[in-house]
């Protein structure tokens, strides 16, 4: 009982700021959030001590001061997708000033794809801009763990033909790519049954999963992001990278390599917009 009252609480919190935010026009909305979470989140020094073991951990030489800049960009590049979210539903994504495409040629093919992709840059503007680029894809996503919350989310996402991770978004996935429909999940998230494979310079359980469908479909494995714009924040550019090629003989360990080494190198590129507060190698 006391469980759920919290999370009836913190569900009025979330739904005041996803209200005021629909309100607002998407750029002031993004900027307020983000200016809120950017100031709070270094702050919160309890919250943050995950992402500095983890920065310490994959970036054991870079100065104290660009790692504070990459915390500070991730809180604020987390309130800024709140933010934009209550606006997506809506979104032109063909409108240049929003977003920009780089690889279309690779998924302009009539071939059956597994999207692979990292909490990186604003996830939502990529799952939203995947049921234009990619017609049926099946959108798979984490619920969250306050029940009122999750479904706020879910009304968001309301354009996104969505299944649940577990049980029951596991047989949509799989109905959906026997029926020939293309599917997209992010793949960066600690999964404790999963393999030891390479991600950042340091193994992380990941879940082969996506290359076993991969192999069994015979499906394309198509990494892409959507990368926010370092000048200009409210600007996006959707970047579909060459898929990952498969083994004549089947070689999981060795293709979901392949996968996150892609994923580590997009990362890398710019750590400021991944998620850092994953439990990704543990405790």
């Amino acid at each position: 009982m006391v469980k759920r009252f919290s999370h009836f609480v913190e569900f009025l919190l979330v739904g005041f700021f996803y209200v005021v935010c629909r309100i607002l026009p998407r750029k002031w909305a993004s900027n307020l959030c983000g200016g809120i979470t950017g100031f709070l989140g270094p702050r919160l020094k309890g919250v943050n001590k995950r992402m500095v073991l983890n920065l310490n951990r994959v970036y054991p030489d870079m100065p104290l001061t660009e790692k504070k800049t990459i915390e500070t960009s991730v809180w604020e590049n987390m309130g800024r997708i709140f933010g934009e979210l209550p606006h997506l539903y809506k979104q032109n994504i063909n409108d240049k000033s929003f977003l920009k495409i780089e690889g279309e040629e690779f998924i302009n093919n009539d071939k059956q794809k597994i999207l692979v992709s990292a909490h990186y840059g604003n996830w939502e503007v990529l799952a939203h801009a995947l049921t234009d680029f990619i017609p049926g894809v099946i959108s798979i996503y984490r619920t969250s763990n306050n029940p009122f919350v999750d479904r706020l989310i879910c009304f968001a996402r309301r354009k996104l033909d969505m299944a649940a991770k577990g049980r029951t978004g596991t047989r949509k996935m799989v109905k959906g790519l026997k029926d020939g429909r293309s599917v997209a999940i992010l793949i960066d998230q600690r999964m404790n049954d999963g393999i030891d494979i390479p991600f950042l310079g340091h193994d992380a359980k990941t879940s082969p999963v996506v290359v076993e469908l991969a192999y069994k479909y015979n499906a394309q494995i198509v990494p892409c992001f959507c990368r926010r714009d370092a000048n200009d924040p409210h600007q996006f550019t959707l970047v579909f990278k060459k898929p990952i090629p498969l083994e004549k003989k089947q070689n999981t360990e060795k293709t979901l390599t392949k996968v996150n080494d892609v994923l580590s190198k997009e990362i890398n590129t710019c750590p400021g917009q991944w998620f850092w507060l994953h439990r990704r190698w543990g405790k």
